[in-house]
This record gives structure tokens, sequence and C-alpha cells, in this order.
């Protein structure tokens, strides 16, 4: 009598739960191929994460500006509130422009004393833009509340090689974050 489990059978059954060279080939191929797949996703994440960082600076330097704006009287608001789209018409920034570091520890307009130097500094350019669909200047005398927009765009300024600033970045090139505002009399 021949024991159970073993014989011609048997060695079917072993045969058959045992992977063949060409199934290990391919399935190393598969692990091989996603895991590159998946290293390829860090690079596209790490700088995803940076957008990130900027996109949270840019909100909290947003919410700095606002502090400083309840801090004014309302005139003085309504007089930033240019209808220029947010520069002088020669190519300069503004009276509704404002700059802020990347920190957020430096923000002015321009040609506030907090901007020494060049522009290097300067990382988001903060643009006042009134809503005159909501709050038309003709009423500014009367009217309870001043509406408008924050634009806030990054980089503000290019950076040559040498790391000095070259420029305005062009619209294309920036990133940008629109906030509402108000103000009450």
């Amino acid at each position: 009598m021949r024991p159970i489990g073993s014989g011609h059978r048997a060695r079917i059954a072993w045969c058959r739960g045992a992977f063949s060279l060409i199934e290990v080939v391919v399935a190393l191929g598969i692990f091989t191929g996603g895991i590159v797949a998946a290293l390829g996703l860090f690079g596209s994440l790490a700088r995803s994460a940076g957008a990130d960082t900027e996109a949270e600076a840019a909100a909290m330097v947003s919410d700095l500006l606002a502090s400083r704006l309840r801090a004014l009287s309302f005139a003085e608001v309504a007089a930033l509130l240019l209808a220029n789209g947010g520069s002088a018409g020669d190519g300069s920034p503004g009276r509704n422009v404002f700059f802020a570091n990347l920190a957020g520890d430096k923000i002015g307009q321009s040609v506030d004393p907090v901007w020494t130097g060049d522009n290097r500094e300067k990382f988001f350019e903060i643009a006042l833009l009134r809503n005159e669909q909501l709050s038309p200047p003709a009423r500014d005398g009367e009217a309870g509340w001043l509406a408008f927009t924050v634009r806030v765009r990054w980089p503000a300024y290019r950076l040559r090689p040498d790391g000095s600033a070259l420029g305005l970045s062009e619209a294309a090139e920036m990133q940008v974050l629109l906030l509402s505002g108000s103000v009450r009399r």
C-alpha cells in the first residue's frame, strides 16, 4: 500500500504549486515599474508642497495687510483703492500696491522705508482693487462700506543667476491668490 500524498499525483500537485522562471521575471518587471512610478511622484509632491507653502504664506501676508487696513481711516482706505488696476500707468506700482517678503515680516508700499536696497526681498505683490460695482467711487462720501479684491501674486520679481533682482515678473510666470475684502465706515 502506498502512503497518501506520494507518487505521481503528488509530483503533479507540487509542480502546479510553483512559479516558473518566466512568471517570476514578469512579476519582478511589474513590481519594478510600480516602484519607479511611485518614485516619480515624489518629485511632483515636493514641488506641490513648495507651492502650498508659498500659498499659505500669501494668505498670511493678506491677513497682515487686512490688519493694517483696519488701522486706517475710511478715507485713507478709499484713497488707496484706486481704479488703476494696480499700477500708476507708467509701469511703476501704484499707491494701492504693496509688497511683502516670503517670511511675511516685511510689508509695505514700494517706497516705504522697510525696503532697503534692491527688490530681492519683495516676493509678494499685493494689489488692492476696488469693486466698483459694489462700491462706486462717486458714493464714497455716503457709503457705509467699501468692497475690494486683494490680489496677491508671486514671485513679484525675477532674480538673475547672481541673485540680484531683474524686474517685475510677467503675469504668466506668477501664481495668484484672490481674496475679497471690505472696510466699514
